[in-house]
């Protein structure tokens, strides 16, 4: 690469240049009148949002759920085991009663049960308005044939007797799309059968039209479903609170209210649900244990009866007893036999002695008998001494004596077979008594058995009957377990719209549409608008920068100027000393047409001639030439074409004289040529160089673009540097790439880079040189790359307003 690396590190400036957040704001602020125009259209939107959206308000309660336990605690007061099946044993879950609340079935019901799909709306212009209890008339369906489709109807026209009812726009039913009803009397409308009532307030003509909707009950609890909030009030409270957003909110109060009162009534149907299946269970408990009950007394009669037992404990002791006295029986006739027989021993043992009586026989024939004997045996022992053996008393007495002795030992023995025959049959009771005592304890356990199923079975009965009477009692005065702390209230003021939120979101919104409408443009625009796309793509040094020009002319360098472009051409003047130092051939070129290259060449030779210096300047866009025509020179019809095609030889009739730059040649390029590709690579080129070597100090040569053709190439070889031109706003950036394979390749020696119309600061966004000077944001000029000077905004306006003033 030609060129010396001092001379790079000079002019070439590769530190990436970066936004401060001052120069942000200033780029942002040139776009002022558009951040001004979308804050007024987005503040204008929010009031207009504000204005007509329907509002929405909030209404809220609280409920408070009872520990199931406290309610069978409070109505027992002990802990009963059926009221524990059926009430007790249940903590509360706010997850179940939050989705309980929410259930279609429940929001149902209420639908149903308070006609919540019954709409009554005032349109107006833009919006409609809810009335709800405010409406003037009351609608009350009688059949509806589609549950699932929607009845809308307006009503107008009315008067205290009668109305006009009129369909949405184009709809029918059955063929009807208005009518005249009367208020109070059943209309008939395809089918759909209703009476529309009128209430106070039905003469203002305010409210109408007045817009009627019944909608389906499953669509209204949907919109329900959606817009109604249950959350639990605090993570140890039993109470849930219930929001609701609804365009009305007395009607969303309402619809809070009778949720609760709803399922407040749900929970006591379903207690006394279970208090009837309890009644009806217990009935049937009552009915089998009164048969159980009744078999077991049944059983405990035949037990009885078999066993004849009447009372154990007492027939135990008779028994007993009877057992002893009959032992003391058998005792006392053993007693009897032993005495019968000891008199019968001595009976027959002594025929002449006296029978001993009284010794416990109780026999009053025996007794009668001895009584006799004895009697019969005393008389003899008195007569015997008195009569002798022979005598017929003795005889007599002897013989009657044998005759009762016989008879007493006949009846002593059957004194003796009565007496055993007494004590057999002692015996054999005495056993049964024994037999029925042995019996006594299994017959007392077999029995207590049957007096336990029969006490169980009647406090079981006893109990179903107590049970089944409180559960009568307490069915007609059931308790809900839930308590609605304070009625629905509405907030009074919407909550939506948010009037201080949304005026906020428009200004954020007003802000951020233009800002993301600037980034969006930025990030999509492929031009060069920053010094930053340069340094990004290419090391080429940059020589200098020059403003943006108004006015029309292409000469804006003149002599003793002081304005802002003059200086910048100084500047490039200067810079181009440490760029070129002993040869002053340049070439001025571009990528396209358009850049402005023919404008930095016409301008850079006039400020280089303004110096003293004789300066030529050639119009080599033998296809394209703009200067001559810039600076108003039409008629000259010799140019350089002429010279290197031999037309002449005479260099000097080829340039134009400008008035005011005495020591400026333009030379223009004459007729444009079929090729001047080839016209270039002629002989003649030397030639004309050599000439022009000879005779000035700058020779300044405006080349074709190189993006197009390759003449600049060919005169690179008759040039000591070369000014690749920029344009920003203009020059894409993919061209950028072109320019550093050029630069790095050394196709051009010396070669710099000049930024032209470039706009400074605020919304094109360039920052150029450190900010040293600045145009379009901050004016300013600095001299040779030595100290610079620059005015600041404030003191560029001010110069602006005195110069406009003067």
């Amino acid at each position: 690469m030609a060129g010396s690396s001092n001379n790079t590190s000079i002019l070439n400036n590769s530190e990436v240049v970066k936004f401060t957040p001052k120069e942000l704001m200033i780029k942002y602020l040139a776009y002022l009148p558009y951040f001004v125009v979308s804050l007024a259209i987005c503040l204008g939107l929010g009031v207009a949002y504000t204005r007509y959206v329907t509002p929405v308000y909030k209404a809220s309660t609280k409920v408070f759920i009872k520990n199931a336990d406290d309610n069978t605690t409070s109505r027992s007061g002990n802990n009963d085991i059926i009221d524990n099946a059926l009430f007790g044993g249940k903590q509360v879950n706010i997850d179940n009663e939050i989705v309980l609340i929410q259930s279609k079935n429940l929001l149902q019901r209420v639908v149903e049960k308070y006609q919540f799909n019954i709409q009554y709306y005032n349109e107006g212009n833009i919006k409609k308005s809810e009335l709800y209890t405010e409406a003037p008339l009351l609608f009350m369906p009688i059949y509806i044939p589609d549950s699932t489709a929607m009845l809308q109807f307006y009503v107008k026209d009315v008067d205290r007797t009668s109305g006009l009812l009129e369909l949405d726009k184009g709809k029918q039913i059955g063929g009807i799309h208005s009518l005249r009803f009367q208020w109070g009397k059943e209309i008939s409308l395809g089918g759909y059968k209703f009476i529309l009532l009128s209430k106070p307030g039905i003469l203002n003509k305010q409210i109408f039209p007045l817009y009627v909707s019944w909608s389906p009950v499953k669509k209204t609890v949907g919109q329900i479903q959606a817009s109604l909030q249950v959350s639990p009030f605090g993570p140890k409270a039993t109470v849930i609170q219930l929001d609701m957003k609804a365009a009305n909110g007395k009607r969303a109060a309402d619809i809070l209210d009778a949720v609760v009162s709803e399922y407040k009534l749900m929970n006591i149907e379903d207690k006394n649900k279970v208090s009837e299946n309890t009644i009806k269970f217990i009935t049937q408990r009552l009915e089998s244990v009164t048969d159980e009950l009744s078999g077991v007394e049944n059983s405990l009669q035949g037990f009885r009866g078999e066993h004849k037992i009447i009372d154990p404990a007492t027939q135990s002791v008779q028994f007993l007893q009877n057992a002893n006295d009959i032992d003391k029986q058998i005792t006392a006739i053993q007693v009897k036999q032993k005495v019968a027989g000891m008199l019968y021993d001595y009976l027959s043992k002594n025929s002449d002695k006296l029978i001993p009586s009284n010794l416990g026989v109780e026999d009053i024939t025996l007794t009668a008998l001895i009584a006799k004997y004895n009697e019969l045996q005393l008389q003899r022992e008195r007569q015997t001494p008195y009569l002798t053996k022979e005598s017929l008393v003795l005889s007599d007495l002897n013989n009657q004596q044998q005759e009762i002795r016989n008879n007493l030992l006949e009846n002593l023995r059957n004194v003796s077979k009565n007496l055993e025959v007494q004590s057999n049959n002692l015996r054999e009771k005495n056993g049964e008594y024994q037999s029925v005592i042995n019996s006594i304890p299994k017959n007392e356990r077999a029995l207590q058995e049957i007096k336990r199923q029969q006490n169980v079975k009647e406090g079981l009965y006893l109990y179903l009957l107590q049970k089944r009477e409180e559960m009568a009692i307490t069915s007609s005065s059931m308790i809900s377990n839930y308590k609605q702390l304070e009625p629905a209230e509405a907030s009074g003021t919407p909550i939506e719209p948010n009037v201080k939120n949304i005026r906020l979101f428009s200004i954020i919104l007003g802000l951020l549409l233009p800002l993301s409408l600037i980034y969006v443009v930025d990030l999509f625009n492929d031009k060069v608008r920053s010094r930053d796309d340069i340094t990004k793509r290419t090391q080429t040094p940059f020589i200098g920068e020059i403003g943006h020009v108004d006015k029309t002319h292409a000469l804006v360098v003149a002599d003793k100027s002081r304005s802002v472009i003059a200086e910048q051409f100084r500047i490039l003047r200067t810079n181009l000393s440490f760029l070129i130092k002993d040869n002053k051939t340049m070439l001025i070129t571009s990528s396209i047409s358009g850049e402005g290259k023919s404008f930095i060449s016409l301008n850079l030779a006039a400020v280089l001639a303004i110096s003293g210096k004789k300066v030529a300047l050639l119009e080599f866009d033998l296809r394209k030439p703009r200067i001559m025509e810039s600076i108003g020179v039409v008629k000259k019809t010799v140019g350089i074409t002429n010279f290197l095609v031999g037309q002449t030889t005479d260099a000097t009739q080829l340039y134009t004289e400008l008035a005011g730059y005495p020591s400026l040649h333009v030379f223009g390029s004459g007729p444009i040529p079929p090729n001047p590709a080839e016209l270039i690579l002629g002989d003649k080129l030397r030639v004309f160089f050599d000439w022009l070597h000879a005779n000035y100090d700058y020779i300044i040569i405006d080349s074709a673009p190189v993006g197009l053709v390759g003449d600049s190439f060919t005169l690179a070889a008759y040039s000591d540097a070369a000014l690749y031109i920029v344009r920003q706003r203009y020059t894409l950036k993919k061209q950028i790439d072109f320019v550093n394979d050029i630069y790095t390749s050394g196709r051009f020696k010396n070669m710099g880079l000049v930024v032209n119309d470039v706009k400074l600061g605020g919304r094109y966004g360039y920052y150029g040189y450190g900010q040293a000077y600045g145009y379009g944001g901050s004016y300013g000029y600095g001299y040779g790359g030595g100290d610079n000077y620059f005015d600041t905004p404030k003191e560029h306006w001010l110069r602006k307003i005195i110069k406009k003033k003067k």
